[in-house]
This record gives structure tokens, sequence and C-alpha cells, in this order.
């Protein structure tokens, strides 16, 4: 029974992707299956995600983490990887300033800090 369910909200899944690329064509929006991704959050069942773009059909590339507009998703919901890419580039900020900056009083490294 719980199988049954599993294989059910895959192709619950497909038919959503196919009725989105309907709607899609419908408003002459076109997408770009090569650039479209699956992410399994929640589980780790091997299912493969399909969408047909004229008579070509593309097999969705399965990610582990994702980056989109500057947020880190992963598929364990952690947000590690978004913390360490912020300390990462904090970092390079206080390496950049130390670098070309001798010496600093506090409102001058506020200054720098902020403009970057």
């Amino acid at each position: 029974m719980v199988y049954y369910q599993k294989c059910f909200r895959w192709k619950m899944l497909q038919d959503d992707l196919n009725s989105l690329k309907n709607c899609s064509d419908k408003w002459l929006l076109k997408f770009n299956p090569e650039k479209c991704k699956v992410m399994h959050v929640g589980h780790s069942i091997p299912t493969e995600y399909r969408l047909q773009e004229d008579d070509k059909t593309f097999k969705l590339e399965t990610v582990d983490k994702e980056k989109d507009l500057g947020i880190y998703a992963t598929n364990n919901m952690k947000a590690a990887t978004q913390c360490k890419a912020a300390a990462q580039k904090a970092m390079n900020v206080l390496r950049t300033i130390n670098r070309h900056f001798f010496r600093t009083d506090e409102p001058t490294f506020l200054i720098l800090y902020k403009s970057c």
C-alpha cells in the first residue's frame, strides 16, 4: 500500500509538470528544459521526471543543492550551506579591507564594509 502511494505521488508530480508545460505553451512562455532541475526533499526514492519540448524529451537533472536568487537550498533543508557561503563572503570582504587599508577607525571601517 505504501509503495502504491509513492508511485501514485510520482505520477501526480509528472502530471503536474505536464500541465504546467501545457499552460506555458498556451501563454507562449517556453520552458528551457535543460535548465530545469529536480530536488528530492525528505526522501531518496529514485524517480525520473521528464519534460517534452517540441519532439524531444528531456530527463530533468537531480540535484542535492541549488542556488537561486542568491539563496542556497539543499535537499535536507538545513541552512548550513547558506550560512557557510555568507560567512565566506564576509571574510573575503574583511580580508580585502585589511589588505588595502592599514589603519582604519570605526566610522571609516563601517563605510568600507557597507559599500561592499
